[in-house]
């Protein structure tokens, strides 16, 4: 058994983590959850510290004083006394878009492997309520990361993810550059470098159920160049 943690970064998810994360822990009674706010103005981080006071210990809020994004978020928590005391680590979205439901069966597989990726991209995953150009915009970027990095994951957007701790301890993830979902690029890649075993399981994803997108021209941008920048990287070494 792993003892397992729960990343959710948080930027404008109040309504969100007022449902969800009350149901991740009565759903996964041997789960813990740290909620990734980065001083949102609608008051996430109250509620998540609202919620916390009837956890039983099991649910962390850190409130970050500037809103860095959700690649600076995990970097920093990895590597921080948060995971300190977890086998397991899991990321995942705070708008539902995520079935916490897998999460067993993502630590069962964990079991055999360093990394699971929750896939949209192969046999068994599929996207759900998408318009075409978000549809598009997904499996053209995946694509094009694929294909430059030869990295063998096929969702390496993916941000529903769950490792083991010693990957976070093979390499710092404070000194990846990526900000927004580039992040989950850079990671796994990282990762591949490094020979870690990476494995994907299937997952319906599914649109958010409250809020806005958190995706922007930055952030595509980024993701557009990182593909070339981790190509040429002549730091990433084989462990």
């Amino acid at each position: 058994m792993f003892r397992t943690i729960v990343l959710i970064p948080t930027y404008n998810e109040r309504d969100n983590v007022r449902t969800l994360i009350p149901a991740l822990l009565r759903d996964l009674p041997g789960v813990h959850v740290c909620v990734i706010d980065d001083s949102s103005p609608d008051g996430t981080a109250e509620v998540a510290h609202e919620l916390a006071l009837s956890a039983n210990g099991r649910l962390q809020v850190v409130v970050r004083k500037h809103k860095e994004g959700l690649g600076r978020a995990y970097a920093d928590t990895l590597r921080s006394d948060v995971v300190a005391d977890f086998d397991a680590i899991i990321m995942m979205d705070a708008d539902w878009s995520h079935d916490y439901y897998e999460i067993p069966k993502f630590l069962s597989l964990l079991e055999n492997c360093d990394i699971v990726v929750g896939s949209r991209y192969v046999v068994g995953g599929r996207v759900e309520n998408w318009v075409w150009r978000r549809r598009l915009l997904s499996w053209g970027g995946n694509t094009y990361a694929r294909l430059i990095l030869g990295i063998p994951v096929r969702d390496c957007t993916a941000g529903f993810t769950c490792l083991r701790r010693s990957v976070v301890e093979a390499f710092d993830p404070r000194m990846m550059s990526a900000r927004g979902y580039g992040f989950t690029i850079q990671f796994k890649y990282t990762a591949f470098k490094k020979g870690f075993r990476i494995i994907e399981s299937p997952i319906v994803f599914s649109e958010r159920r409250e809020g806005a997108s958190k995706m922007s021209f930055n952030i595509i941008t980024e993701a557009l160049f990182l593909p070339w920048k981790l190509r040429f990287d002549r730091s990433l070494k084989a462990r």
